[in-house]
């Protein structure tokens, strides 16, 4: 029911949620905001009993929420939470003050509540007649917006019937991913599994899911609702490769998945909210789900399942939308239901205040100042001085403040090295490679490896496997290796494998640069940046799988980087070498 202001004292008998389809009491009191920025309060009493015998908060006291729409968006703020005895007063928007007392509270049962305007209750008698019935059906009070709570019955989160139903902290997580494991999971219907894969807040997982009415109204859920889903979702990088599917059944105990519109891409990096929206189907308990995927290739079964390592898969049930509530409200009454006031009233309550109540000013205002308020000043300003302002200094300006050094100041201060400094190195240092040795092939139907950016890491693969082959003219990211045993290394080189091999470090972003392309221009980018005489390279294959380039920069970490090996290495096909494998040998680079 509703209250404004004006209507009075209202006295009621309030009872929970949990016995919504038993009592005759009411539910939920709406007090009416007339300032018209669309917050209105709602008066409750939350039992402990029933669906709601796990409330954590508030349990058997009288609640006041604020709800509404002030900025387009749904908000609601617990504002008391009232025992017997206990009262909430506020002055804020109502245009008088409002009062919200609680007589007196009955274990779980049921809550005497007291709401009026002004500073004391007064009884208002109905007017002769009451107003005619409202006509059957009638949509009853409404329960507001739910808050949903694990049911392990279903196995998802359930919202009380209401206006709006909000998972809360209840899908905050995936599966077993590192730092965030998912409460209850997977928070599905028919078990679909969530992937482990990933790191809480860096990965892809959902963090909420809200459905709401779509136009903003507080109505509880009817059939033929337009609603809302906003789903809370961490995006993985810059968001390009984290995608969102939407689904509806309207039988949660027996549930068959309607996909909600196309797939979306996910707006931006990091928390962002992705919506959709259809209308409420028949049906008494109804769900809606999110698939959160890594990957635009990713595809559902026909329950609206996903496998992969980075995917998160998590639903919401809505308890039946809002039927009809009869019969018509009882008819009008015949004569007023209360005595009226006596007629005339006794002595005026106050004597009549003196005339006039304050004497009149006892000048008139002055007159207006006179024009111009300034007199002009006495003399002309001086003329403006000559140009130059100021004679040139002279020169010099003073003398020198020290005198010169002497010439020469000193003899050298260090003795000359000794010539030689040393023999020199034997020539040549390195026999040459054979000549000619062949070039790479770098085009054509010719492939060369590609492996997962982070290495072998079991706990956190890469969703396309750790290692792979790709033709040369696909474009895939790029990392560089360096051997800093003899010049030493730096930021931004990282070291990233001490203890497979200490002296190879590595980066991914040179000059700001973050690099995608064939593998001749992955080569050729890695060669341009030498340090003295070494010069940095693709890394090998086993460098990558033993981490040597992990967390080295640009997010590269889940994807597939080209690599090569160098003359001398092992191998077994040519893929594997930067050249040609000759003899169980890579050759040329």
């Amino acid at each position: 029911m509703e209250l404004s202001s004006g209507d009075g004292c209202l006295v009621e008998t309030l009872s929970g949620i949990a016995d919504y389809d038993t009592t005759l009491n009411k539910v939920l009191i709406k007090i009416v905001n007339p300032s018209g920025n669309g917050t209105d309060l709602f008066v409750a009493f939350n039992a402990q009993k029933g669906i709601n015998s796990g409330t954590r908060e508030a349990g058997n006291q009288v609640t006041v929420v604020q709800a509404g729409t002030p900025l387009g968006g749904s908000i609601s703020t617990l504002l008391g939470k009232l025992s017997a005895g206990g009262n909430y007063t506020t002055d804020s928007n109502f245009g008088e003050e409002l009062t919200v007392e609680v007589v007196s509270i009955s274990s779980s049962d049921s809550a005497n509540v007291k709401i009026y305007f002004g500073g004391e209750c007064t009884v208002t008698p109905q007017p002769d007649p009451t107003p005619p019935p409202t006509p059957m059906p009638t949509k009853g009070d409404q329960s507001g917006p739910q808050t949903a709570s694990y049911n392990a019955a279903l196995g998802a989160p359930k919202c009380s019937f209401g206006s709006t139903c909000d998972s809360g902290a209840t899908l905050d997580g995936k599966g077993n991913m590192s730092g965030g494991n998912e409460p209850n999971q997977p928070n599905t219907l028919n078990s679909c599994t969530d992937g482990n894969a990933g790191t809480y807040h860096v990965d892809e997982s959902i963090d909420r899911i809200v459905v709401s009415q779509a136009s903003g109204s507080l109505d509880d859920f009817t059939e033929g609702d337009v609603v809302t889903i906003s789903a809370t979702v961490w995006c993985w990088s810059t968001g390009t490769s984290s995608f969102v599917d939407f689904y509806n059944a309207s039988d949660a105990s027996n549930p068959v998945w309607t996909q909600i519109g196309d797939r979306q891409m996910c707006p931006g990096a990091g928390q962002q909210t992705v919506t959709a929206s259809y209308t409420l189907p028949p049906g008494s308990i109804q769900a809606v789900r999110a698939n959160f995927m890594y990957g635009a290739s990713s595809t559902a079964s026909a329950a609206g399942c996903t496998s992969g390592g980075y995917d998160d898969t998590d639903e919401v049930i809505t308890v039946k939308p809002n039927q009809p509530v009869g019969p018509p409200t009882a008819p009008p009454t015949a004569l007023p239901t209360a005595n009226p006031t006596q007629n005339p009233t006794p002595q005026p309550s106050n004597a009549p205040t003196p005339v006039p109540s304050n004497p009149p000013t006892s000048q008139p205002t002055p007159a207006p100042t006179s024009l111009p308020t300034t007199q002009p000043t006495d003399v002309v300003t001086p003329a403006p001085t000559a140009l130059p302002s100021a004679q040139p200094t002279p020169a010099p300006t003073a003398p020198l403040s020290v005198p010169p050094t002497p010439a020469p100041t000193a003899p050298p201060s260090v003795p000359p090295t000794p010539a030689p400094t040393a023999p020199p190195t034997p020539l040549p240092t390195v026999p040459p490679t054979p000549a000619p040795t062949a070039p790479p092939p770098t085009t054509g139907e010719v492939s060369k490896t590609i492996v997962c950016g982070r290495g072998d890491v079991p706990t956190n693969p890469c969703s396309e496997g750790l290692k792979g082959t790709a033709l040369v003219d696909e474009i895939h990211e790029v990392r560089c290796c360096l051997d800093c045993s003899v010049v030493g290394c730096s930021l931004p080189w990282k070291r990233k494998c001490p203890s497979f091999e200490p002296n190879i470090y590595a980066r991914s972003k040179f000059a700001g640069v973050c690099k995608r392309g064939t593998f001749a221009e992955a080569r050729d980018f890695c060669r341009t940046f030498n340090t003295g005489a070494w010069g940095s390279r693709l890394c090998t294959p086993l460098e990558i799988e033993n981490s040597c380039t992990k967390g080295t920069g640009c997010n590269f970490d889940k994807e597939q980087v080209w690599a090569c090996a160098y003359n001398g290495h092992v191998c077994e096909v040519d893929a594997e070498c930067c050249g040609s494998c000759v003899n169980g040998q890579c050759e040329g680079q």
